[in-house]
């Protein structure tokens, strides 16, 4: 599939979305943190999604993750 609109591309969009379904999965992971907010931005150009971790002393920290796809390269 060649990639026709970077702004945002439909695959990053995608992407944000199956990280914003894996908030169970993430928490699992994050040994004395958890996932409590998730919110995403996908109309920008690159999208981004913020996770709301806390801490187990019960602070709050962002995560800020950018989703940028790279230009396809022609292959031969």
């Amino acid at each position: 599939m060649k990639t026709k609109d970077y702004n945002p591309s439909i695959l990053e969009v995608r992407f944000v979305d199956a990280l914003n379904a894996l908030k169970n999965e993430i928490t699992a992971k994050l040994i004395d943190f958890e996932v409590t907010e998730i919110h995403s931005n996908t109309k920008l150009d690159n999208p981004t999604i913020e996770f709301v971790v806390k801490d187990r002393d019960g602070d709050p920290h962002a995560l800020v993750v950018k989703v940028i796809q790279k230009p396809d390269q022609i292959q031969n």
